[in-house]
Formats: C-alpha cells, sequence, structure tokens
C-alpha cells in the first residue's frame, strides 16, 4: 500500500492530527540520519505501541524530511519529521479499529429509551489521555535531544468527533450518563518559548487538553484529580 493510499484511507475515519513546530525555522538543519537518530531517541514505549510508531520496512528518506507509516491491526497511522525540525503525525482512533459492541451496550446502559445515533462511536477516556501525554512527552524528549532549542508550537486537531460517546474500556467504571460530541472537529494548540517550559509543563498540558476535549462532549466537570493519577501511573508504567 502507498503512503497516499494509506493517508486517505486513515481520514476516512475518526483521526488525530499532530503537528510540533520548533518556533524558528531553519531549513536542511538536521541530514537524514539526524533525523532517524532522534525520532529513535525521542520514541516513547509506555504501552505496547510506540509513539510515534517506526515501521522500518516502511520508512524513507523523502525530499526534506522523512515519512513512516503502517497499519496493523486496529493501528493505522502515518508521520514526516522534516529537515527543519517540524513533526506531522496523523494516526487513527484505536476505538474505530475495534468492535463497537461495548459502547453501544453502554449507551443503552445510560440512556435506557433514548434513541441511539445511528453512527454511534467511541472515544476512550483513559486512551485519550495516554495519546495526549505520549504527544507531549514526545515533544519534551525533542526538546531534551535539541529540536527544540528555540521553543516550539505543539497543536493537536481531532477529526470525526460528532456522535461519539466517551467511555470507560473497564467495565467496572461507570459515568452514569451518555456524554457525546455535537461537534466534529476540535483543535488544541499552544506555544511554548523554550524546552524547559515545555519540559516542565508538558503533562500538565496534555490533561487539561482532555478536560477540555471532554468538556466538548457535555462532561463539564471530569474528576481531574483521578484522572491525574491515572496519568501518573501511565507515565510510571503502572498500567
Amino acid at each position: 500500500m502507498s503512503e497516499q493510499t494509506l493517508v486517505n484511507k486513515l481520514k476516512q475515519r475518526g483521526h488525530w492530527k499532530v503537528t510540533i513546530n520548533p518556533t524558528e525555522y531553519t531549513e536542511n538543519r538536521f541530514d537524514f540520519a539526524e533525523l532517524k537518530a532522534t525520532i529513535e531517541k525521542c520514541s516513547v514505549r509506555l504501552r505496547g505501541w510506540d509513539y510515534p510508531h517506526i515501521d522500518h520496512q516502511n520508512t524513507y528518506n523523502r525530499s526534506g524530511y522523512i515519512e513512516s507509516y503502517c497499519e496493523f491491526g486496529y493501528h493505522i497511522e502515518y508521520w514526516r519529521l522534516y529537515r527543519s525540525g517540524k513533526f506531522i503525525h496523523l494516526f487513527g482512533m484505536r476505538e474505530d479499529g475495534r468492535e463497537d459492541s461495548v459502547v453501544v451496550d453502554r449507551f443503552r446502559w445510560y440512556a435506557g429509551r433514548e434513541t441511539r445515533p445511528q453512527d454511534l462511536r467511541g472515544l476512550s477516556i483513559l486512551s485519550s489521555i495516554y495519546s495526549l501525554t505520549e504527544i507531549f512527552e514526545f515533544g519534551i524528549r525533542m526538546g531534551k535531544h535539541g529540536v527544540l532549542n528555540s521553543g516550539a508550537h505543539i497543536a493537536v486537531e481531532l477529526y470525526g468527533l460528532r456522535n461519539r460517546m466517551l467511555y470507560f474500556e473497564e467495565v467496572g467504571r461507570d459515568l452514569r450518563r451518555a456524554y457525546i460530541c455535537l461537534d466534529d472537529y476540535k483543535k488544541l494548540e499552544a506555544e511554548f518559548g523554550s524546552p524547559a517550559q515545555l519540559i516542565e509543563t508538558g503533562h500538565a498540558f496534555a490533561m487539561n487538553w482532555f478536560i477540555e476535549i471532554a468538556q466538548q462532549f457535555q462532561w463539564d466537570s471530569p474528576p481531574k484529580g483521578i484522572l491525574t493519577e491515572e496519568q501518573k501511573k501511565f507515565l510510571e508504567r503502572r498500567i
């Protein structure tokens, strides 16, 4: 499968787009060997799938950047790291590659006789926190390894949110109502003036961004303390 075919397929499902930009642009700042070394050093491995995933059979030097892409099970993603240090990553929502019966069953439990949206899909609470944490941890590591010396602009975009419902994958965790998003798109972005600022505040930004996403789903007051503890367990590899 070509990279363009994969990207087109990826965009047919709900997906995330991540952009990490050095605040000062320098063309051809890194050579290809340095780009590959940067990805290896900065890749985040906190669960059974690395962020970003490095598929060595589908990693190529292109004009001004390296790219990598893969489709494996419910994982589908594509990323580029430019010679300027700019990073762009597209990855499909894992929930769309899985059986949706859990979400349907939760909706029936929460909503009773309320009509279920025909295209109801889910967004896992903990998986979303983990993804945001991985994104910022990757940015932190880029800062530590000299890619973001001038500071960084980080943006996360979510596509295909309409009629998604927040849920915990664990059966014993219950939200007691259906929290559903009515908008299709959400963008979050932040500027960091230095690597030190990103290193110091990045994980907190990840959690705050999840809270903002949850509020788009009508969940006005998520238990931030409990969710921050889940994030801490993830970072400490205790999940």
